[in-house]
């Protein structure tokens, strides 16, 4: 899974929701987290590899593509 990812993830309070990896957390090869940003909602999740499913390779929604404009 890389930055850019369309993903599902399942959250303790929300169930499934879809969101963007926005952010990698490398601190341990054991306990790898990636940081989602959530279509509908307000702030950002920390999931692990059990919760997290890749929907597509490249969101053509992206938020980081279009940054420079």
């Amino acid at each position: 899974m890389k930055v850019g990812n369309l993903v599902k993830v399942k959250t303790k309070q929300y169930g499934e929701k879809f969101g963007l990896i926005v952010g990698i957390d490398d601190g341990s090869k054991r306990n790898p987290r990636w940081r989602i940003r959530l279509f509908d909602h307000p702030r950002d999740v920390f999931a692990g590899p059990k919760d997290v499913a890749v929907i597509s390779e490249t969101a053509l929604c992206s938020p980081l593509t279009g940054a420079s404009q």
